[in-house]
């Protein structure tokens, strides 16, 4: 859930304390959007915990000399490890306690968004692995693809978590791209857009 794309919280926060005379109180803000971004009654406190989480850590940056949040670490170059206390757990533990969750597509969406960061994060760790293999003096190349196997692992997990939600297809962005284009050319150039 890195950036500030697609991320929903952070321009409804944004916009509401643009109308708001006093700073939003984040942790009542958080709860309150949180019930009414998956709409249901009783929500389990462990979903509350888990957007917690998030508002404490990814999306509580005080510094004003960096980024608003996290880049996604499935971009490689000039990437910075962050260890946060991570919400996917919660986040599961919550649909177990009321599987009605499980039929929010907003729900649903932070699940496998939230998954999808946690192997993003993992991918990080095997890849310092393997850089750290490869630049052993004496490293050999059966050295360098065993550390490089749980990178093609974890991209497989990616991959497959991925094909859960229809937001994360790039043939549906593909397909939505082309219905852009006015002509046949123009569809066939929005694949590269």
């Amino acid at each position: 859930m890195e950036g500030q794309e697609g991320n929903e919280i952070i321009y409804d926060s944004f916009l509401d304390q643009a109308w708001s005379s006093s700073p939003l109180n984040i942790s009542s803000y958080v709860s309150s959007w949180v019930g009414h971004r998956y709409r249901i009654s009783k929500l389990p406190v462990t979903v509350q915990r888990a957007w917690s989480i998030l508002s404490n850590t990814v999306y509580n940056n005080t510094d004003p000399n960096t980024q608003a949040t996290v880049k996604s670490i499935l971009e490689l170059s000039g990437f910075d490890s962050v260890v946060t206390p991570f919400p996917l757990k919660p986040m599961v533990e919550a649909s177990k306690e009321h599987p009605a969750l499980k039929r929010i597509p907003e729900f649903s969406y932070d699940v496998v968004d939230l998954g999808r960061q946690l192997l993003a994060n993992r991918f990080l760790e095997a890849y310092q692995n393997l850089l750290a293999v490869y630049q052993t003096n004496g490293s050999t190349p059966d050295a360098v693809s065993a550390a490089g196997q749980p990178l093609l692992t974890i991209l497989c997990d990616l991959d497959t978590l991925l094909w859960t939600n229809d937001n994360f297809l790039l043939s549906n962005w593909i397909k939505a791209a082309r219905g852009w284009g006015a002509s046949s050319n123009e569809s066939q150039y929005a694949d590269y857009l």
